[in-house]
């Protein structure tokens, strides 16, 4: 909460996780900036945005700050590689791209070599049908639809 008379912004600055970042500078031949680089970059990319925007000089109001970063996300909560919102968003991890719901279910033929477990489900930012809270709530209620109906239970 902020003071009285002030106000709290928070912004988010989709950014590589760890691994993907470790990955694209190796790719472009160039070192991994530092953590302290990356997060000054996009700190001054968004106040650059706001002034552009006409908001005027918001690093002047700026009274506290703190920011999360893909390190911060894998040393708090051990996420790993800092993906907090699950696999990269590539054409290839996107919607039906993505892994599936369950083991070895026919109609994917890029994960043909996974055998069926029973009762092994998966739900989460890193599999169908996606990341975010609005999504992941979506799997969650699917795949209890599909728990009730292997185990023959009725749902309400």
């Amino acid at each position: 909460c902020a003071p009285e008379g002030c106000d709290s912004v928070m912004v988010l600055l989709p950014v590589s996780n760890t691994e993907e970042g470790r990955l694209k500078a190796q790719k472009a031949g160039a070192p991994l900036p530092s953590r302290e680089e990356m997060v000054n970059a996009g700190r001054s990319a968004i106040l650059r945005r706001f002034t552009e925007a006409g908001f005027g000089d918001v690093e002047s109001m700026i009274q506290h700050e703190f920011v999360y970063d893909p390190l911060t996300w894998t040393e708090k909560y051990n996420i790993k590689n800092g993906a907090v919102f699950g696999l990269s968003h590539g054409l290839l991890q996107l919607a039906c791209f993505r892994p599936p719901t369950q083991t070895g279910l026919p109609a994917t033929p890029w994960w043909k070599d996974s055998p069926k477990i029973q009762n092994l489900y998966f739900i989460g930012a890193s599999t169908r049908p996606g990341n975010g809270v609005p999504l992941v709530l979506m799997g969650v209620e699917v795949q209890l639809e599909n728990i009730l109906n292997d185990q023959k239970v009725a749902s309400n």
